[in-house]
């Protein structure tokens, strides 16, 4: 422990300051000489110090200290604005130094207590700013908890005050007040000293960690060289003028940016945003399809006007809100899933308390649920599309081997994951190039073979085959694409529908599989047969065009028409146009086995 010498008075020594400290109204002679020998001003601070003094990100002083300075010559009596020069020290010694070598001309913070300052070798000014002193400790309460104290090292200040008040304790000293901090969480020490300011923003936001408060305060001043009474005077009269609120009012304006802004709080900051995000695309989704319900209703009350067409639109329309019912039932869950999991991990990172490896697995595995909700959406929106006629097709050469080449690469990762085999065989295709819509062939495949990979169990077999077939007229081909798995199948009665939009044989609950089932109503959009309703031009007009052709085996080809327009007029115009028959949807397989084999 540090002892004040048994020889030197302490009434002396508070006489031997006091003295150079006093104020009168006027300025002195050798004071107005002072300012007009000095038009700069040099103010040495310590770093990393607030609400008294820091440098910002643009290296300027910040704090207490960059409002004090200049406000303090503008009290004086008379014009005097010099230019003043700030130089920030990371630590106190260094700052002392600085002002003992004439590097700078005051400092600031510095403790007012008249021993410390001859020890430091240096002459205070009256005190700026006063706060109490708090013990910040690890919980819970202990009489162990000063036994080790941790000190900033380059806080001469701190180090003074736990030596004198604790002498019996270890004091263990780190490169920052943040440092010791983590020492203080993670059990190294028990303690450290703080100011009361500072501790509120530095352990205030820390559960596991307390403040103590202690009779002692602390008392923070100017500090000037020593003899160098007339600057010391100068400074005093500015701070007698200032007012004795003055510093304490002004360090409340840099308490908020003690606060580190961590990982935690950003999220904590805008978890409701990020769920209000989501929440947003659910009811989106929800307003989408209510929408597409009124629509439907409309024209079922249209249709259910016209006296013949009662039964078969009264069908379809209870057919429709079948499909929609399963369809909100089935999106509700698939939409609640990863919506669910988003929700709670966001929470579980909230708690995580700055364990940031933890925090990291959370936001992992909330971007893998968002991931999963945000292809949902895209599924819904691609049936949209294709039904509202915005997809077009366009028709380019392409090469089928770099096709089934970008195919092979997004289902082979998945495959692996699941420890299929996955193989590709393109042995019997002689013709590679090809005009087709590369994107949509290649959408048609990936639909294919992911269901393919979803419903084949771990270690089973996956096969791509695409064959051409012989004859074929000059400058055309004929390919077969065979998708193959031995997974879990489909039953018949789910084969009759399985091409509708939204239509699961069982949901993800039952199977464990995620999906929306619009894979292969997607697919089936670009592939099974002419559609009436399609983009660029309807099924009418493309039959009549196919009629048109020069060459008779084209010109004459099997067109078939699959519609959800199933009345007797419908039926009319499809021969009409040329086509040899008409199936409604949802398509019968039985019925379009049999259809295919009459006319082949």
């Amino acid at each position: 422990m540090l002892h004040i010498q048994d020889t030197l008075d302490v009434d002396e020594l508070h006489k031997k300051y006091s003295a150079e400290s006093s104020v009168t109204i006027f300025l002195l002679e050798k004071e107005q000489d002072w300012l007009v020998e000095h038009d700069t001003v040099t103010v040495g601070y310590s770093n990393d110090y607030l609400p008294y003094c820091d440098t910002d990100k643009d290296g300027k002083a910040t704090g207490l200290v960059s409002d004090l300075i200049p406000d303090m010559f503008d009290a004086l009596p008379g014009d005097y604005k010099p230019d003043i020069i700030y130089r920030g020290y990371n630590s106190q010694n260094e700052m002392v130094e600085a002002l003992k070598n004439g590097d700078v001309d005051m400092i600031f913070p510095v403790s007012s207590e008249a021993w410390y300052a001859e020890q430091e070798g240096y002459q205070e000014s009256t005190n700026v700013v006063t706060s109490p002193i708090d013990l910040a400790y690890r919980e819970p309460y202990t009489g162990k908890m000063t036994a080790k104290i941790a000190v900033n090292k380059n806080n001469q200040l701190q180090y003074n005050y736990t030596v004198q008040n604790y002498p019996d304790a270890e004091i263990i000293q780190y490169d920052s007040i943040e440092e010791c901090i983590k020492a203080l969480k993670s059990g190294e020490v028990g303690s450290t000293i703080l100011s009361a300011r500072r501790a509120n923003y530095l352990v205030g936001a820390e559960k596991k960690l307390n403040v103590l408060p202690l009779e002692n305060t602390e008392d923070r001043c100017i500090g000037v060289a020593v003899g160098n009474t007339a600057l010391l005077q100068i400074i005093n009269h500015g701070l007698s003028i200032l007012g004795e609120n003055y510093g304490l009012n002004h360090t409340y304006t840099y308490m908020d940016a003690m606060r580190n802004y961590t990982a935690m709080d950003f999220i904590q900051d805008n978890i409701w945003i990020f769920t209000g995000i989501l929440i947003v695309i659910f009811l989106c989704i929800i307003w989408y399809f209510c929408q597409r319900d009124q629509n439907m209703q409309k024209q079922a009350k249209k249709e259910a006007k016209q006296k013949q067409e009662l039964e078969n639109a009264l069908t379809i329309a209870r057919q429709a809100n079948r499909a929609r019912g399963v369809f909100l039932r089935n999106m509700s869950h698939d939409i609640r899933t990863p919506l669910n999991a988003i929700i709670g991990f966001a929470k579980l990172a909230m708690k995580s308390e700055g364990n940031f490896e933890q925090i990291q697995d959370y936001l992992n595995k909330i971007s893998v649920s968002g991931n999963h909700l945000l292809a949902i959406v895209n599924d819904v929106l691609e049936v949209s599309r294709i039904e509202s006629g915005q997809t077009k097709l366009e028709e380019l050469p392409c090469n089928i081997k770099n096709i089934v080449d970008e195919v092979e690469v997004i289902i082979q990762g998945q495959a692996q994951e699941k420890t299929q085999t996955f193989i590709v065989d393109t042995s019997k295709v002689k013709d590679y190039y090809i005009y087709c819509d590369r994107l949509r062939v290649k959408e048609v495949l990936v639909n294919l073979l992911g269901n393919a990979v979803k419903f084949t169990p771990k270690g089973g077999k996956i096969e791509l085959r695409i064959i051409q077939n012989e004859p074929a007229p000059e400058g055309y081909a004929n390919y077969e694409v065979h998708v193959k798995d031995n997974g879990c199948g489909m039953s018949p009665e789910f084969m009759g529908k399985m091409f509708l939009p939204f239509e699961r044989e069982r949901t993800s609950t039952v199977s464990g599989i995620q999906g929306t089932g619009l894979g292969l109503s997607i697919a089936k959009q670009f592939v099974v047969l002419m559609d009436i309703q399609m983009p660029v031009m309807d099924g009418y007009m493309a039959t009549k065009k196919i009629r048109s052709l020069e060459d008779s085996d084209l010109a004459n080809i099997p067109i078939i028409a699959l519609s959800a327009n199933a009345f007797e007029e419908d039926r009319k115009a499809s021969a009409d146009a040329g086509m040899n028959g008409h199936l409604a949807k949802p398509v019968n397989v039985s019925e379009l086995l049999k259809m295919l084999c009459k006319l082949f």
